[in-house]
């Protein structure tokens, strides 16, 4: 049982360090970050830069680097903590290999951090189904309100 476990997780951390994967998420996590000089010094010699991360994750020996912390005003005053965006790819080529093991488990209502589900649609289903407990508590009270005067005047 341990050696299939074992073997389960080998095939995972392939997955995880194939170029492929690694390619993919480093194409993720360039999505709206383009502006930035990390971004930028990283997209400059991406190639290079994959192949030390995949030979850091091969040798078991990876490790991520510190969070950079500051300060949003904007809507409201915040602290961010950022990881290094070397580290961001390898949080999408992990999540490129896990997600879908962890989808098929997750109930139809978990919204936060799926592909396709998102805060305008968790807001939409609120919205649904604010309005149907409110026809049904509706009419829950005239199926009550009926009961009660049906027995008041001897009809129930």
């Amino acid at each position: 049982m341990a050696q299939a476990r074992a073997a389960g997780q080998d095939a995972l951390y392939d997955k995880l360090t194939r170029w492929e994967n690694l390619l993919r998420a480093a194409r993720k996590t360039r999505l709206g970050k383009r502006r930035f000089d990390e971004c930028a010094r990283f997209e400059w010699d991406r190639e290079r830069e994959l192949l030390r991360i995949q030979d850091e994750l091969n040798a078991h020996a990876y490790r991520p680097r510190p969070y950079r912390t500051f300060v949003v005003r904007e809507p409201k005053v915040r602290m961010i903590s950022a990881a290094a965006y070397r580290d961001r790819v390898v949080h999408h080529a992990l999540v490129n290999v896990i997600a879908p093991l962890f989808e098929k488990n997750f109930i139809a209502d978990s919204y936060a951090n799926r592909a396709g589900k998102g805060t305008h649609r968790a807001v939409d289903r609120y919205q649904w189904n604010a309005h149907a407990a409110t026809a049904d508590s509706r009419a829950l009270r005239r199926r009550v309100l009926r009961e009660i005067v049906l027995v008041r005047t001897g009809f129930g």
